[in-house]
């Protein structure tokens, strides 16, 4: 997406260490105008290091930040056109809802008809209009995230810079406002730069997600390239559940990978990678893409080690080759067992070849 519309946002050969510690290494990405990119990664990856860079509020050791053109990577933070809304909120607690919204147009001087007119805009985007002259002490988790929102979006930055903006709200509450958050930015067509270490909120509203790691991003792509085909174990397990099955590699024509699992040959998606035959690669297999069958097919014999039944779906561990591999059936299906030998059967491009 990046590469075909107009950048807003070019990372060069970004690097940040604390002491000894490096915490970004030698970053490099682009974010199109009006894209939702989502950085995920594990607390510690590097993440907010990366987007206080972004903002302003840490220097960089190395490398450039283009924001629309424009090398800031020096800049003072409000010389920059980007804007953070964080876990935390960060609203003013002696000021109500109007002031808070209205606080950037005031600091820049903007004549009070126009704040009246933009604030209500803002909290209006929000759906909070007739809250103006409450509190953050007087409204709820979601609602103030609600007004951090409004005073971020008020002064039409060029980029959103989202910090686990969710992470402090009751689970029911966070999936709500995922689609609100979501439909906010295809609204108001702000470019979202968004991070979190929680998968369902990457997956269910970015365009794309870079996986983070050790202040480097092991793959970035949309949300089905990441399921569908990741590059690695590590993405394969973050994104999701996935069985790794170690397998050797055969051949590959036109993205199809042969590998052998055992005795037994998978044909699957895979990323361009230097392999010959015999080398150790890896099948990454989402659980529901395994057929079960109680009845010999032809597929991988294997025995059932566990059963668990939860939320309409059975999951079913069986052991093959010494490698436990879950299998995911809807509905319960009492003529599994435990003990009980099946055969399971992949087919082919349902998983994907990663490197470990």
């Amino acid at each position: 997406m990046a590469s075909s519309a107009h950048l807003i946002l070019k990372i060069e050969h970004l690097s940040k260490s604390f002491g000894e510690t490096e915490v970004i290494r030698d970053l490099s990405f682009e974010v199109a105008a009006g894209e939702f990119l989502t950085i995920l990664g594990a607390s510690g990856c590097g993440k907010t290091t990366l987007l206080r860079m972004i903002c302003g509020l840490e220097e960089a050791d190395e490398g450039k930040i283009i924001l629309d053109g424009k090398d800031v990577t020096g800049a003072e933070p409000n010389h920059r056109a980007v804007n953070t809304v964080f876990q935390s909120y960060a609203l003013f607690p002696h000021m109500n809802v109007y002031d808070n919204v209205a606080y950037p147009l005031k600091i820049a001087r903007v004549q009070k008809d126009e704040i009246k007119q933009r604030v209500s805009e803002a909290l209006a985007l929000v759906q909070m209009e007739g809250y103006e002259r409450r509190y953050p002490s007087e409204m709820s988790g979601g609602q103030k995230q609600r007004v951090a929102i409004a005073r971020a979006v008020i002064g039409q930055p060029k980029i959103l810079l989202l910090d686990e903006p969710l992470g402090a709200l009751d689970l029911n509450l966070r999936h709500a406002m995922q689609g609100e958050l979501k439909n906010l930015q295809e609204r108001l067509g702000i470019t979202f730069l968004y991070i979190t270490h929680d998968q369902e909120e990457a997956l269910n509203m970015s365009d794309r997600i870079a996986v983070m790691r050790g202040g480097s991003f092991l793959q970035i792509g949309t949300p089905s390239e990441i399921y569908d085909s990741p590059k690695n174990v590590y993405a394969a397990r973050f994104i999701g559940e996935a069985n790794i099955l170690p397998c050797v590699y055969e051949d590959e024509i036109g993205g199809r990978y042969t590998v052998k699992f055992g005795d037994n040959k998978l044909i699957l998606r895979g990323n361009k990678g230097h392999y010959t035959a015999g080398d150790p690669i890896f099948a990454a297999v989402r659980g529901e893409k395994i057929l079960v069958s109680a009845a010999e097919s032809g597929g991988i014999p294997a025995t059932v080690k566990d059963l668990n039944f939860a939320g309409g779906v059975m999951r079913i561990t069986a052991e093959a080759l010494g490698t436990n591999i879950t299998a995911m059936r809807y509905g319960l299906d009492r003529s599994i067992e435990l003990g009980q030998q099946v055969w399971l059967e992949i087919p082919e491009l349902a998983g994907a070849a990663v490197e470990e």
